[in-house]
């Protein structure tokens, strides 16, 4: 199939090629010319926003999308939104399938409205849309896009991610489709939770430095790896079974936290923790 994608940074020149090795044709749009050139240079199709290009069934937006303090810059998902836009052609029943990390309600408030006004189509009737988040490590972009863990459909409506479900899911991994909505949140779980293992840990070993144990942080974490239920069972906390409870957690919460207080140390996640054990 002809797939073009719009961002070759990290994400879309890992998946591209992976599309590539699947047997696909695919070009890329990028706005930064070295890029370009660079793709150009080893035998790949590419090319600069302002050149022209032949309308595809399929169209997958890869772009940056930082973030300013606690909004979201979306000009560059913007841009290439426009751009996709006035090459879908109702006759090649076009899907846009947007990668890049968005907040929940992007794509049914901001992204569908943007494509129905800068093509004058509207959605469902000449065109389709999937939210299809990516999970790429950035150390190991090409290996988690010739081998995804799992992949995830968020579609405006049940069947708009057929197309995508046929491109992605001819390996090991599953495919699984949700709403639009959820498809977004359910990115933000996922690098919210790895940034709060990551936070955790960084506290355990600050404290475990200042009582002179810095030698023993890699076994005590590897210990921790093995005896807690919350590292070996992956549905541990994910279960709809109320606060944290029972006989053990939050009394020793509670004891670990006075103990930490009455040395002087700090720990802000279990903190938190302690102010929101009884929220379910």
């Amino acid at each position: 199939m002809n797939i073009e994608i719009v961002g070759a940074g990290v994400v879309g020149s890992a998946f591209g090629r992976a599309l590539l090795a699947g047997g696909h044709a695919v070009q890329w749009i990028d706005s930064h010319p070295g890029r370009v050139q660079d793709l150009r240079e080893n035998g790949f199709t590419a090319a600069l926003p302002d050149e022209p290009a032949d309308p595809c069934p399929l169209y997958f937006i890869c772009v940056p999308t930082p973030t300013i303090g606690r909004d979201q810059d979306r000009t560059a998902l913007g841009k290439a939104l426009a751009r996709v836009a006035m090459l879908l052609r109702p006759e090649l029943s076009p899907t846009v399938v947007i990668r890049s990390t968005i907040l929940p309600g992007t794509s049914r408030q901001w992204a569908l409205p943007s494509l129905e006004r800068e093509s004058g189509l509207r959605r469902s009737d000449h065109f389709r849309f999937v939210y299809c988040p990516e999970f790429l490590r950035e150390r190991h972009a090409a290996e988690d896009a010739s081998a995804p863990r799992i992949h995830l459909l968020g579609e405006l409506e049940p069947g708009q991610g057929d197309v995508v479900a046929q491109i992605l899911g001819g390996g090991e991994a599953p495919v699984v489709r949700v709403p639009l909505e959820a498809a977004e949140l359910q990115k933000y779980i996922h690098n919210s939770f790895n940034a709060l293992k990551i936070s955790f840990f960084n506290e355990m070993r600050c404290v475990a430095e200042r009582m002179d144990l810095k030698a023993e942080v890699e076994t005590m974490f590897s210990v921790t790896r093995q005896s807690a239920e919350g590292m070996w069972n992956p549905a541990y906390g994910t279960r709809d079974w109320g606060p944290v409870s029972g006989p053990c957690l939050p009394k020793d919460v509670e004891a670990f936290l006075g103990w930490m207080r009455s040395c002087d140390l700090a720990s802000p996640l279990l903190e938190s923790l302690s102010a929101s054990s009884g929220n379910r």
